[in-house]
């Protein structure tokens, strides 16, 4: 990688973290990279190398032979730096709680959160993110467990009158 990559890579993080600047406009954010001087090849690598780190850590093999466990049980999804902007903190927080717990499946997780993507220019809020997963989830037992372990839903949906028949 070039220079001009890691200074584009840079100025992004110091936007995205530091500045607190939600990127709503991809078109004009490119725009003002051009006008720095950057070429769109350039920036075209940046965004790939920022946008498309997704993975899942596992914790190593060491440590599960000392603590005697299986791997899938401490397997935690990692948010990708695109991801971690589009969800509120509240919502990241609900996120590995619905993993750690067990909750969702894996491949509901990635459902909703492909899905959560799809929405334009907002950040998802609990409310969204709520109703993101009863499209997902399309069992009503499921989702009266998810919102009796998970406090933050119970102050945005009411389960007593849509849950129970």
């Amino acid at each position: 990688m070039n220079q001009n990559i890691f200074e584009i890579i840079s100025q992004l993080v110091r936007r995205l973290l530091y500045d607190g600047d939600i990127v709503r406009d991809e078109e004009s954010l490119i725009n003002s990279l051009r006008d720095e001087g950057y070429d769109l090849d350039e920036i075209n690598q940046a965004f790939e190398f920022i946008f498309s780190s997704s993975e899942i850590i596992d914790l190593p093999q060491k440590e599960q032979k000392k603590t005697k466990v299986k791997v899938n049980k401490f397997r935690q999804r990692v948010l990708d730096f695109r991801e971690k902007f589009k969800f509120s903190l509240k919502v990241q927080g609900i996120i590995i709680k619905l993993n750690t717990l067990r909750l969702i499946k894996e491949d509901e997780l990635e459902r909703i959160i492909a899905r959560s993507l799809v929405e334009q220019n907002r950040v998802i809020d609990v409310t969204e993110f709520w109703n993101i997963l009863e499209e997902v989830v399309d069992n009503d037992l499921r989702l009266l467990a998810i919102a009796n372990q998970i406090i933050e839903f119970q102050e945005v949906i009411d389960t007593k009158d849509k849950y129970l028949n």
